[in-house]
């Protein structure tokens, strides 16, 4: 056990060139992970926020198609009109003869301008106006369209005016 202690930079250098371990990276290494990881996370959040923008829009359509039903289905066990107006400009309709969770009593409105929608009411248009009335028997006042827009995509809900059913259109 005697002799030199046995140095470990003297061991590395007797070594052959391929069994050399080194102790950590370079910096020209730490910055090209640095840049991949920045590009990785860049497409994730945008993929994120279109998926997100898609699905508000969706959300609002889904919306408004069930507050068309809602409104069928009020005139015929009311036996009495319904009516649905919408203010394009605000983003916004009002159902009258129904009420909501948070108004008051026989008027309900929906704002899509506000979150968790924040679309826009591009048109709504049933025979010339933003106006569309079941009657007692939930047949509406004529056919029409509700074009709604987020981020430059559109989806639209049509009423049919023998059925009175809506639906999507993507």
């Amino acid at each position: 056990m005697g002799g030199a202690p046995v140095r470990p930079r003297r061991l590395m250098r007797a070594l052959p060139p391929r069994l050399r371990v080194r102790r950590g990276f370079t910096l020209i290494e730490l910055l090209i992970v640095v840049a991949i990881v920045g590009v990785l996370a860049t497409a994730a959040t945008l993929r994120f926020a279109s998926a997100t923008d898609h699905r508000r829009l969706e959300a609002a359509a889904e919306r408004v198609l069930r507050d068309f039903d809602h409104a069928r289905r009020a005139a015929v066990a009311q036996s009495a009109g319904v009516r649905i107006t919408f203010d394009p400009p605000h983003a916004r309709y009002r159902i009258e003869g129904v009420s909501g969770l948070e108004q008051r009593a026989g008027l309900y409105v929906a704002r899509l301008g506000a979150d968790p929608y924040t679309v826009e009411i591009v048109s709504a248009d049933f025979g010339g106006g933003p106006v569309l009335e079941y009657s007692g028997f939930g047949i509406p006042s004529g056919n029409g369209t509700v074009v709604l827009r987020r981020n430059g995509r559109t989806v639209t809900v049509r009423v049919d005016d023998l059925t009175g059913i809506a639906e999507i259109i993507p």
